[in-house]
């Protein structure tokens, strides 16, 4: 266990919540609410949160913009998880852009 600068030596765990029990989801919300009210003051981006799962939402005008937001918000979350004994899973993160099209009559083929 590890609290500041203290470090206790090692020993086992012979208590706790298993994973997927409705427990751990009240804990888990309950250990990160504070991690929602630092995203308040993003701009043009949003966290959503359920259990252990994160989603960033940043919505620009111009799609490196918005990726460059996008990443600047998940470095923030790396931070504040670091800082509170957490890591995030590199390998279950995803970039997914979305960009909304100019209507395209040829995407519709001929209905006649």
């Amino acid at each position: 266990m590890k609290i500041g600068d203290y470090m206790s030596k090692s020993f086992n765990i012979t208590y706790g919540t298993l994973q997927g029990s409705l427990l751990s989801s009240i804990l888990s919300a309950l250990y990160t609410a504070n991690l929602l009210n630092t995203t308040k003051q993003w701009e043009h981006s949003n966290l959503t949160m359920y259990v252990d799962n994160e989603a960033i939402y940043a919505t620009l005008r111009m799609i490196n913009a918005a990726a460059i937001k996008a990443r600047n918000c998940f470095y923030d979350i790396l931070e504040w998880l670091y800082w509170n004994g957490l890591e995030a899973n590199l390998a279950k993160t995803k970039l997914i852009i979305f960009k909304k099209w100019s209507a395209n009559q040829n995407l519709l083929g001929d209905m006649t």
